[in-house]
């Protein structure tokens, strides 16, 4: 019996503190009272207005090319090994095409 919890003597009475302690910490909502760092709760506030203003402009496929009554623009991936002239392609038929 060495390992034995103490019942009485200042040790268990520390530990009894301890619990009460807690126990009483553990019904208390912390993030009612206060935040912890300003700069995270900055960051959740423009992660929230944006998720907002995204909402507002998504487009929707329906009525941005019927109601216009134009075809959809083409999409072109132009896709390669590093140093063979993707970007200078793509420059080259932007000035081009847009003459």
């Amino acid at each position: 019996r060495a390992h034995r919890k103490p019942h009485s003597g200042p040790s268990a009475v520390k530990k009894k503190k301890k619990k009460i302690k807690q126990n009483t910490s553990k019904n208390q909502n912390k993030k009612a009272f206060a935040f912890k760092s300003s700069v995270r709760a900055a960051r959740s506030l423009r992660h929230t207005l944006d998720k907002e203003t995204k909402r507002h402009h998504v487009p929707i496929p329906e009525q941005t090319f019927t109601a216009v009554n134009t075809i959809p623009p083409y999409i072109v991936a132009v896709v390669g090994p590093p140093k063979v002239g993707k970007s200078t392609l793509i420059r080259s038929l932007v000035k081009n095409y847009m003459k």
